[in-house]
């Protein structure tokens, strides 16, 4: 299926097609803009009426196994294995998160795929701040936080260190950017 997006005077959008739904990257671009229009052309077909979407500055949220929005996070362990009830992390380690609606970030890449830099920070940072995580109610210790590397810009890659004194099973965890906490009802799960 060719289809494209617009937003704005902005042509060429990153775009991901599903059978039931249909994402897109909000270019950096469009920052400090109230609404952009927004237009979508298919192949063979007129393209669609301009239509207005309001434009926030950040929402974070946490990408889920299932896409979602609730249940199982999409989520690692620190060996980099996948987080589930069959591969829960341990009290401890690490977890590393996705997530989407970050805003801005220090250096702007739309469309792009996220590198690493030789010099510090490693990969664009979110301007908004700050960045707390929290799992089963409790805050876990920050170890990263950036554009994730070698994904496209405006996936934000969370690592963070579960606390010792956690305890176990399938738990809450959200993360806050600036005051704005992500979606309810996401877990991971913990040894």
């Amino acid at each position: 299926m060719n289809v494209k997006l617009a937003a704005g005077t902005l042509r060429r959008c990153a775009l991901l097609l599903h059978w039931h739904a249909r994402h897109a990257v909000v270019p950096y671009e469009v920052a400090g803009a109230a609404t952009v229009n927004i237009q979508i052309t298919t192949a063979g077909a007129p393209p669609s009426a301009p239509f207005p979407v309001k434009l926030i500055s950040e929402t974070p949220a946490i990408f889920t196994a299932d896409g979602s929005g609730t249940g199982q996070a999409a989520a690692l362990n620190g060996d980099y294995s996948y987080n589930s009830k069959t591969h829960p992390a341990p009290k401890g380690g690490f977890v590393v998160l996705f997530l989407t609606g970050e805003g801005l970030t220090t250096a702007a890449v739309t469309g792009r795929i996220t590198t690493v830099s030789t010099t510090g920070p490693l990969t664009p940072l979110p301007v908004a701040s700050p960045l707390t995580v929290a799992v089963g109610g409790q805050q876990a210790t920050l170890a990263f936080y950036g554009e994730a590397p070698g994904l496209i810009a405006g996936v934000l890659q969370v690592n963070a260190q579960l606390p010792v004194n956690i305890p176990s099973g399938t738990l809450p965890v959200s993360v806050s950017l600036a005051g704005v906490s992500t979606q309810s009802g996401v877990t991971i799960a913990v040894q």
